[in-house]
């Protein structure tokens, strides 16, 4: 009790000191005195007439600039940059071709895939024309199949490993 009593005391005796230190002069001799010396100071300023011309001074500072917006650009396959069409700091559009990249590999792959286009055709065509020169050898499927084995490049060790062994060792 003797605690709460000491703590509301000492919270009174610091709201009063508050509140005198806060209180405005009331003593009006000392404001009428004040007034009068405040127009004996007045300061003066002089006056200019502002004037167009050119900046006489320039400054050269070094400085970086950091984009807005930073993209990571990867490519699918590993090639070579043959052409860019943007600069840094271009603003792109979405579909716009900004580096040209050139794939040696994949150029000779494409020729590979399409010379063994060509070979697969020919074999059809080859195929097509024994099947409609010869009668008993478009009735017989196991002279088909043996004749597709022969003209199969998957022989010797490989030969589990095609599908037209697989069925011709199943219907045998």
């Amino acid at each position: 009790m003797t605690r709460m009593r000491a703590i509301s005391i000492s919270v009174l005796v610091t709201s009063i000191g508050f509140s005198i230190s806060c209180r405005s002069n009331l003593n009006p001799t000392a404001n009428a005195a004040g007034a009068q010396a405040a127009p004996a100071s007045t300061p003066t300023v002089e006056v200019t007439k502002v004037v167009s011309r050119k900046l006489g001074l320039t400054v050269r500072l070094p400085g970086e600039l950091q984009p807005y917006e930073a993209v990571a650009i990867f490519p699918k396959i590993t090639s070579f940059v043959d052409w860019i069409g943007v600069d840094r700091g271009s603003v792109v559009k979405s579909g716009q071709l900004m580096v040209r990249l050139v794939a040696p590999e994949i150029a000779a792959q494409r020729r590979e895939a399409e010379s063994r286009l060509q070979a697969a055709v020919a074999q059809r065509a080859e195929s097509e024309a024994k099947l409609a020169s010869d009668p008993q050898f478009a009735a017989d499927p196991r002279a088909r199949l043996r004749w597709w084995f022969d003209q199969s490049k998957y022989q010797g060790g490989d030969a589990g490993r095609y599908p037209v062994v697989r069925v011709w060792q199943k219907t045998w």
